[in-house]
């Protein structure tokens, strides 16, 4: 072995590193799980620190997950005598290994290469935190109306708890509420329970002035209960003063795989001490008691689940507050949980009363991944509402000489740029192929320009298009993207689908393993993926046509007024 074979770099692992790495987060998922367990059986912790990063396993707020996968493959490479010298890029990561016996005893030697100005501006993390979640509050406050609410006393409300994103108002203005997460829900329900169902708006992305948003929603004849309407100023207070009821010293003694990430963690809480996310979920624990209080009965709690902290914030707040209120988590996307996770519920969870009684996923199939890390749940398909126009589409027949590839890119930018390098490697092996043509659609919420100047990739056959997702992929042959939805909804059009691996990186792959491997493919490099281009050219368009068929079937049930009925009357 050569110097760079004996030295492992976390931010430059080959691709069989990277593939490795990924073996290892498979491998390690159940340890780092029931070190959490372990965790939320210390003594005197007090309920809300199950509302912070810590126990959120949310990889996009907390980095603890990543981390530990971290861990646990530099544990490998050390075990195998694979490595002499280890370079991290997080001063986390290097104090853990460094007060290690593992790595003493092997004689590791390690290297912290972290920006001294990044490892600076997290003692300030709070402060930001602070000043952010304290915008949010302000943009509350002065949102806040007293709304009549007299018209939904005396009814039993079927409440929908779903997230409005940026934007999504205003371009809708004109037309009546159409949920993005629960679309045409009125078509399947009789004219009483409309007058039951109201939605309960979430807003992700982060505090920003509420006031014309909510004015819009109010105006909407489909009936809202905006939270801001009910919130007390000592809502606020509680929320913010939660570090003074947690004593973060009772933690102690956290081990994961021989590792001691007692500080690891002590430090993650301090970062994300004040964050939005934690505010906002502790604000949730407490609307259901505020509801309660003006008279309104929640009769059924239907929430977009995706088992976030603003989740379990409403279920443990309805379970205390009203008990009788049926809670439902409708799983209504098919995601990555390989690299999410929180998607799939914990023991600790189901102990600490943050799961609901029900949870609805999309496809028999995934029932038992769900119950990965606990069989307490009570779990079942459901219909897939955003998903239906799957069942009505069209493909067209028109036979053309041309394979068109389309790239899809996902909105994290890392991930894009991924793929763009990818695809940029591969462009003169593509330019070889006889009527190929490639396509590139960027996530809707960004423009073309900020990747454009990064890569070249564009030529004559391979441009930026701005248009429809769904016009574009119904007309390609491949489609290239990450993880997300948009791979299944691509595989159940017909449409076979390469996923890039991010090199360094835990893998993002939302494919189900009961779907036939000759149809997906993971690509960590540009020759895995004009081999998988090749393949695509040789595979039996008679056989796609029915595995989509059966895709669509199996993930994405069709609703119906029965099967919606039985979502909403669940006993």
């Amino acid at each position: 072995m050569n110097q760079q074979e004996l030295t492992l770099d976390l931010k430059n692992l080959s691709i069989h590193q990277t593939k490795e790495f990924n073996e290892c987060v498979i491998k390690h998922r159940k340890d780092f799980d029931q070190m959490l367990c372990k965790l939320a059986k210390q003594k005197n912790l007090h309920t809300d620190i199950f509302f912070t990063s810590i126990f959120s396993r949310e990889p996009e707020f907390s980095p603890l997950y990543e981390r530990c996968c971290k861990l646990s493959f530099i544990k490998k490479q050390v075990d195998s005598g694979l490595v002499q010298k280890v370079i991290v890029d997080e001063i986390e990561l290097f104090e853990v290994l460094k007060k290690s016996e593992i790595c003493k005893k092997s004689g590791l030697i390690i290297h912290c290469n972290e920006n001294r100005l990044r490892n600076f501006s997290k003692k300030f993390l709070p402060f930001r935190s602070f000043l952010r979640s304290l915008c949010f509050v302000v943009f509350m406050l002065l949102a806040r109306r007293n709304g009549k609410i007299d018209h939904l006393n005396k009814k039993k409300i079927i409440l929908f708890s779903t997230n409005i994103l940026k934007g999504y108002i205003s371009k809708n203005l004109d037309s009546e509420y159409s949920d993005r997460n629960f679309p045409d829900i009125n078509d399947f329900i009789s004219e009483e329970q409309k007058e039951r169902l109201v939605f309960l708006p979430q807003f992700p992305g982060g505090p920003r002035p509420y006031n014309k948003i909510f004015e819009r929603l109010r105006k909407q004849k489909q009936s809202f209960l905006i939270k801001a309407d009910f919130f007390k100023l000592k809502d606020y207070v509680y929320a913010f003063s939660y570090p003074f009821r947690i004593d973060i010293k009772m933690i102690n003694d956290v081990k994961f795989l021989d590792f001691d990430i007692t500080g690891l963690i002590l430090r993650e809480y301090w970062q994300t001490t004040f964050d939005f996310k934690i505010i906002e979920s502790l604000l949730n624990c407490i609307i259901s008691k505020r509801l309660r209080q003006r008279g309104i009965k929640i009769n059924v709690l239907i929430d977009w689940y995706e088992n976030q902290l603003s989740s379990k914030g409403l279920i443990h707040g309805f379970k205390h507050n009203s008990p009788n209120t049926k809670i439902i988590g409708y799983c209504g996307i098919i995601d990555s949980a390989s690299y999410r996770v929180n998607l799939h519920p914990s023991e600790y969870e189901y102990d600490q009363m943050l799961l609901p009684n029900q949870i609805t996923v999309l496809g028999e199939d995934t029932k038992d991944d769900f119950m990965e890390f606990t069989k307490n749940l009570n779990i079942i398909s459901a219909p897939s509402l955003r998903y239906k126009y799957l069942h009505q589409i069209e493909r067209s027949n028109s036979k053309t000489s041309e394979f068109t590839i389309l790239v899809a890119l996902p909105i994290f930018k890392d991930q894009a740029e991924n793929i763009l390098s990818i695809l940029a490697e591969s462009k003169a092996s593509l330019e070889k192929i006889d009527n190929i043509r490639v396509n590139i659609k960027v996530h809707p919420t960004q423009s073309s320009e900020i990747y454009q100047s990064l890569y070249d990739v564009e030529s004559k056959n391979c441009k930026f298009v701005d248009g429809d997702f769904l016009e574009w992929v119904k007309a390609a042959d491949l489609l290239v993207s990450a993880a997300s939805t948009t791979c299944m909804e691509a595989l159940a059009i017909g449409v076979p689908v390469a996923i890039i691996g991010a090199k360094n990186q835990i893998l993002q792959n939302p494919i189900p393993k009961s779907i036939h491997h000759d149809y997906w493919r993971i690509c960590y490099s540009s020759s895995e993926l004009i081999g998988f281009v090749s393949a695509v050219y040789e595979i039996d368009k008679d056989n796609l046509t029915i595995e989509s068929e059966k895709i669509r079937d199996s993930y994405f049930m069709l609703p119906t007024n029965k099967n919606i009925q039985k979502l909403i009357n669940f006993q």
